[in-house]
C-alpha cells in the first residue's frame, strides 16, 4: 500500500529540470591504469667540503630554499685570520720578487758594459766572466722569488676558497626534507648538513607491461591521479627504459608532472593511465553525466514518450577518460543521443524531465575553479570502471 502511495505522489510531482549534452564520437586510445610512486626530480644530501664547527643553521625541515641560498655557516674566524696571514706573506714575497727583478736589471747592465770593455780589450776576461755569472745568479734568484710568489698566491686562493666554503649553499631550488646537523656540532670533511629534494616537477615512476610499452610516445600527455589529492593531473611521458625486468616483463617509465604548488609530495601513491592500444572511435559523455549507485556505473539517457521527455538510467562501462569527458560503452547508446549532465543526482528510476541544453560544453569546467588544469588529447581509465567521474 505504501508503494502505491509513493508512486501516486511521484506521478503528481512536476518534471525535474535538467541540462543535457549529446553523446559524441571521437578517436580515443584505451588506457591501462598502472600504479606508481611520486619521486623528486633531484634528491641530494648536502655536505660540507671542509671540516669545521657549525656556527649558523638557518634552515628547518620543510623550508623552501633557492639555489645558492645559505643552508649552513661554519665558524669563519680561524680561516679568516689564516687568510690574512697568508695574504701578508704574499705581499712580502712580491716585494722580494720586485727586488730580485731590480737586481737582474742591474746585473744585465753590468754584463753588457763589461762585454763592451772586453771586446775593446779594456778589461780582463775574468772580469767579463764574473759579470756574466752575476747576471745568471740574479736571474736564478728572480726565478726563485717568482716561484715563491706563485706558490703563495695559490695558497691564498685556496684559503680564500676554503673561507667561502664555510658557507654551505643549496645546489638547486627545492625543499629541506631533513636537517642532519645542529649548531655547535663538529662537521668532518664530507659531513652531512641537510637532505633536500627538487619538487617543482614530480617524476612518477611506473612499470609498464611489455604488452603496452610499444604504444608509449615520448612527450605524450598522460593523466595521473594521486589517492591523497583531489582531481587529475596531466604530465608528459619523459622516458621509458630500453631494458626491463626479465621476470616481471615490465619496463620502467617516468611521467613528469608539473608541481608548482608543491601539493604533490615525494613518495605519494599514484595511478597513471597509460596508453594500451591505438586510438579508435569511442562514445564520449561529460564526466558529470556518470553516476555510481549500488555498484553500478550509469548515465541518464533522454527518451521521448507520449507524455514528454523521460530520463532513463542506462548501465555503462568506462573505457577511458578524456580531459573533462569520459569514453563509455553501453547497450543502445549512439552518437547524438542526449544524456543528463545537470540534475541527474536527483533522478531515481525512469522519470519525466524538462531538458535544457547546456550553454557550453566547457561551462562547468570553467566554473569549477578548484579543478586542476587539464592538457588536451589524453585518455585515461580506471581499474574499477568508474573513470573517477561517478558520484
Amino acid at each position: 500500500m505504501n508503494w502505491l502511495i509513493l508512486i501516486a505522489a511521484l506521478a503528481q510531482m512536476p518534471p525535474a529540470r535538467v541540462q543535457t549534452r549529446p553523446i559524441e564520437r571521437r578517436e580515443v586510445a584505451p588506457t591501462l591504469t598502472l600504479v606508481g610512486t611520486a619521486m623528486p626530480m633531484a634528491r641530494t644530501v648536502v655536505s660540507s667540503e671542509i671540516p669545521g664547527i657549525v656556527a649558523e643553521l638557518p634552515i628547518d625541515m620543510g623550508d623552501a630554499v633557492r639555489a645558492g641560498e645559505v643552508l649552513c655557516r661554519l665558524r669563519r674566524d680561524p680561516r679568516r685570520m689564516a687568510l690574512d696571514e697568508a695574504t701578508a706573506a704574499l705581499q712580502r714575497l712580491e716585494a722580494a720578487h720586485a727586488e730580485a727583478a731590480a737586481m737582474v736589471r742591474k746585473a744585465e747592465f753590468d754584463r753588457n758594459r763589461m762585454e763592451g770593455l772586453w771586446r775593446k780589450a779594456q778589461c780582463s776576461e775574468k772580469e767579463f766572466r764574473d759579470s756574466v755569472a752575476e747576471f745568471d745568479a740574479a736571474m736564478a734568484r728572480a726565478d726563485s722569488a717568482l716561484h715563491a710568489v706563485e706558490s703563495q698566491r695559490a695558497l691564498v686562493e685556496r684559503m680564500r676558497d676554503q673561507l667561502d666554503r664555510t658557507e654551505i649553499r643549496a645546489p638547486f631550488d627545492g625543499r629541506i626534507v631533513a636537517k642532519l646537523t645542529e649548531v655547535g656540532q663538529w662537521l668532518a670533511e664530507g659531513g652531512a648538513v641537510a637532505e633536500m629534494v627538487a619538487l617543482r616537477t614530480i617524476r612518477v615512476r611506473v612499470n609498464v607491461p611489455e604488452s603496452v610499452a610499444r604504444f608509449a610516445d615520448i612527450g605524450a600527455p598522460i593523466h595521473v591521479r594521486f589517492d591523497a589529492l583531489e582531481g587529475d593531473f596531466v604530465g608528459k611521458l619523459a622516458r621509458i627504459a630500453d631494458a626491463g625486468d626479465a621476470q616481471a616483463r615490465t619496463f620502467p617509465a617516468d611521467v613528469d608532472v608539473e608541481n608548482a604548488s608543491h601539493q604533490i609530495k615525494a613518495g605519494m601513491f599514484a595511478r597513471v593511465d597509460f596508453p594500451a592500444a591505438p586510438a579508435r572511435p569511442q562514445l564520449i559523455v561529460p564526466k558529470d553525466a556518470v553516476l555510481r549507485r549500488d555498484g553500478r556505473t550509469l548515465i541518464y539517457v533522454l527518451r521521448n514518450r507520449d507524455a514528454g521527455s523521460m530520463a532513463e538510467p542506462t548501465t555503462v562501462s568506462i573505457v577511458a577518460e578524456v580531459d573533462a569527458d569520459v569514453a563509455v560503452s553501453g547497450k543502445g547508446l549512439v552518437p547524438g543521443m542526449l544524456v543528463v549532465v545537470r540534475g541527474n543526482e536527483r533522478l531515481f528510476g525512469t522519470v519525466p524531465v524538462l531538458p535544457e541544453p547546456m550553454t557550453s560544453p566547457t561551462a562547468h569546467a570553467a566554473s569549477d575553479s578548484s579543478a586542476p588544469a587539464a592538457a588536451p588529447a589524453a585518455a585515461t581509465s580506471r581499474p574499477d570502471g568508474s573513470g573517477g567521474a561517478a558520484r
